[in-house]
């Protein structure tokens, strides 16, 4: 009957995440920027799904180590899923190098002088996003990488059955992937474990309008995924004659947890991230104090810097004017402003 009341108590049971909810926590990456300027939060938030995408070479996996780097040093425990086979001897080097902790860090398939029984299957991708499953609803680990889905391998590639370029080969992996990302995104809810999966991008063929790229493994993860960053190479880092790393520019291209399309670069004012091969600390002070102009911790007039007490004529100077307490300070000021 229209306008009639419902009544107050309904007889049908609603359903309640309480069961399930975690505390708000995040996984600090080790780069400020990144952080609190980009993330806005301090990292990664835990319990949710999370994609790095973006052109070869331009520091998606260099964000996943550091932030794998922080998360050990907390005592937590880490996991890679090695789709790309990458972590052999010079793999795991260039690991140490950015602070990983390898004996700390399990990868699926791989022996380990201290836990050789930990040893996982992952020919294919079905067993490969079964393992991210399991692990992640355990709730032993907090946080998971995946490097990278689009090098997964569906089964039936080696089986002589279709031939390379067939497009069931390509429409296989989204298949996959929009059955296990429903699971997954549950898991890494009940287990409280952050799961990240490193993308690649591909070309779209005939795309006459729109990005001309796009991501392996259909749409689900696009759905799924709480956070979705970019990360595309910038300019090098030239030290001496010789190049020590490289800019990273990082463009938030969906957030249910922060501010969608914070990009960094000129126009935004947010400085890109640093990334050093030689595994020296990322966090310039020159950045964190242009990112404290733009917030208003830090004032500048012309080529005068000041915070509270201190004021000094020079970027540079400044900053080396600044005590410990003075950057703590300044560092903690930029984490509560908005």
């Amino acid at each position: 009957m229209i306008g009639k009341r419902m009544p107050e108590k309904s007889p049908f049971k609603l359903f309640s995440l309480k069961e399930y909810a975690n505390p708000s926590e995040v996984l600090s990456s080790g780069l400020f920027i990144l952080d609190w300027a980009v993330l806005e939060r301090g990292g990664f938030p835990r319990g949710r799904l999370i994609e790095i995408s973006g052109p070869v070479s331009g520091g998606k996996s260099y964000v996943c180590l550091k932030t794998t780097a922080e998360t050990q040093k907390r005592g937590l425990k880490t996991v890679w899923i090695d789709a790309e086979h990458t972590f052999d001897q010079v793999g795991m080097m260039w690991a140490e190098v950015q602070g990983v902790d390898s004996s700390q860090l399990l990868v699926p398939g791989l022996e380990t002088e201290g836990d050789p029984g930990r040893k996982v299957s992952l020919s294919y991708a079905q067993d490969a996003l079964r393992c991210v499953h399991d692990l992640a609803e355990g709730g032993e680990f907090a946080l998971i990488v995946t490097d990278s889905l689009a090098a997964l391998i569906p089964k039936g590639w080696d089986e002589g059955s279709k031939e390379y370029g067939e497009k069931g080969k390509i429409m296989d992996l989204a298949a996959i992937a929009s059955q296990a990302m429903r699971d997954i995104s549950v898991a890494a809810m009940k287990g409280n474990c952050c799961v990240i999966f490193v993308n690649q991008l591909r070309d779209k063929p005939g795309s006459l309008w729109g990005s001309p790229t796009t991501t392996p493994g259909g749409h689900a993860l696009k759905f799924h995924a709480s956070l979705r960053l970019h990360v595309a190479r910038g300019n090098d880092i030239i030290e001496d004659g010789k190049m020590v790393g490289n800019f990273a520019h990082i463009l938030v291209e969906k957030s249910r947890v922060s501010t969608p399309w914070i990009r960094t670069g000129e126009k935004s004012g947010i400085p890109p991230i640093r990334v050093y091969y030689d595994g020296r600390d990322p966090n310039c002070l020159e950045d964190i104090i242009d990112y404290g102009v733009i917030k208003g911790v830090i004032h500048q007039n012309g080529p005068m810097f000041s915070f509270e007490d201190v004021k000094i004529r020079g970027k540079l100077t400044f900053a080396q004017a600044l005590s410990e307490e003075k950057w703590k300070s300044v560092k903690e000021q930029l984490m509560v402003s908005k």
